[in-house]
């Protein structure tokens, strides 16, 4: 299986689809794709059975498995998911079972990629409403998310909008203070490399964490929708007022992570505030 994208549902007990149901309610979900869902053997719904499903240029495999997670799966996913979902501690610490969704295979280049990893979104979320689902793990951002919410974040996806909130994780970082002794921070996400084969990392700078988190949003964004195209040395800004200098590293905070390093060079006092 290619572990680039892969989903995983926490059950609240074991449970299981036909191919037939998930090629269905998936879709109900997005009836642009209904012409290119081609499910496959086997007919019967049982824990242990693996569904496949060919969904365009991806084949999709779905595994039901009637134990939970490995323990300790979830353990920094449910820290980081406290502030949005408060209960997740407690009502994932009931799950009795799971189901994982992942890419078999898939075509080449970046929007066979993009798709793939909208078709096992799409395919989790399906799944999170006919199974008895508590929360949804998307593994390549390490964020386990309350089942609905997942769903309402797949539902960006028919729009042409890519569910970033399911797909990437910001992690901030207390950067050295500057010279004259102002506080900074840093972000560093996790969840691009997939896609693009890097993640971000904007270094410490001392600006409103609004204005960083706007900027590394929007540079994302940009890369889920063209693919890896910003290329070493060149520079990003909402205005001329603005530069962010672009640098490929093949490390970064992370061992072995290559990363896209954004450096705020000048900030647009327009927006500074």
């Amino acid at each position: 299986m290619n572990d680039r994208f892969l989903a995983m549902l926490a059950l609240s007990a074991p449970a299981a689809v036909t191919g037939e149901a998930l090629a269905a309610d998936l879709a109900r979900r997005a009836p642009k794709l209904a012409p290119e869902i081609t499910p496959f053997a086997p007919r019967s719904a049982s824990a242990g059975n693996a569904v496949l499903l060919q969904v365009g240029g991806t084949m999709l495999t779905v595994m039901f498995i009637d134990t939970p997670l490995p323990g300790g799966t979830l353990d920094r996913a449910i820290q980081r998911a406290q502030r949005l979902w408060p209960e997740a501690a407690a009502r994932l610490a009931a799950h009795r079972a799971h189901a994982v969704v992942g890419v078999l295979t898939k075509g080449e280049g970046f929007p066979a990629t993009r798709a793939a990893a909208e078709h096992v979104t799409l395919a989790a979320a399906a799944l999170s409403e006919l199974l008895p689902t508590i929360g949804v793990y998307w593994c390549a951002a390490g964020k386990v998310i309350e089942a609905k919410q997942f769903r309402d974040y797949a539902a960006q996806i028919p729009a042409g909008q890519a569910p970033l909130d399911a797909w990437l994780q910001l992690n901030w970082l207390q950067g050295p203070p500057t010279a004259k002794g102002e506080p900074t921070c840093a972000i560093v996400t996790t969840g691009l490399q997939p896609f693009i084969g890097r993640e971000i990392e904007f270094q410490p700078a001392a600006v409103p964490p609004q204005v960083m988190t706007e900027r590394v949003i929007g540079t994302a964004l940009y890369l889920l929708a063209q693919g890896p195209v910003l290329k070493d040395g060149e520079a990003l800004g909402v205005s001329a007022a603005e530069r962010i200098a672009i640098r490929h590293a093949p490390r970064g905070q992370r061992p072995d992570v290559p990363v896209l390093a954004l450096t705020l060079e000048r900030l647009d006092p327009a927006t500074a505030g």
